[in-house]
């Protein structure tokens, strides 16, 4: 992986941003309801969504390519490209990540202490 492998364009970043937004909105709007009632009433919040239908939330199909932000939510990446920092490249589960002086080699250093939702511990066996 390399900090230019990112295929979220700025405009996917906003679009994410956008719909993350309106549904915190949507779920604050609907907590505020009136008060004590003695009928209940029942809402819906309808959010339409505008990109396409994700078939699959499998990283290494290549129709999982082109849903990124939802990737984001459930697979937690080595680094990430921070949309609050400029697009900066964040660690996240590495430490940190260095190229050898010859750009054949990248080496990240793992978080420590890192473990599966069983409890074993995070490896380098596992990133490869």
């Amino acid at each position: 992986m390399t900090p230019n492998s990112s295929s979220l364009s700025l405009v996917g970043k906003g679009r994410a941003w956008f719909l993350s937004l309106l549904v915190i909105l949507a779920f604050t709007l609907a907590a505020c309801g009136g008060g004590t009632s003695t009928t209940q009433k029942t809402s819906v919040v309808t959010i339409p969504w505008q990109g396409p239908f994700v078939q699959t939330f499998n990283p290494f199909t290549a129709t999982a390519s082109g849903m990124p932000a939802a990737r984001g939510m459930i697979y937690e990446t080595l680094i990430f490209m921070n949309s609050l920092q400029g697009g900066a490249v964040t660690p996240w589960l590495a430490t940190s990540y260095q190229f050898s002086s010859d750009a054949s080699t990248l080496t990240f250093h793992l978080r420590p202490n890192v473990q599966w939702s069983d409890g074993k511990p995070f490896s380098s066996a596992d990133v490869v």
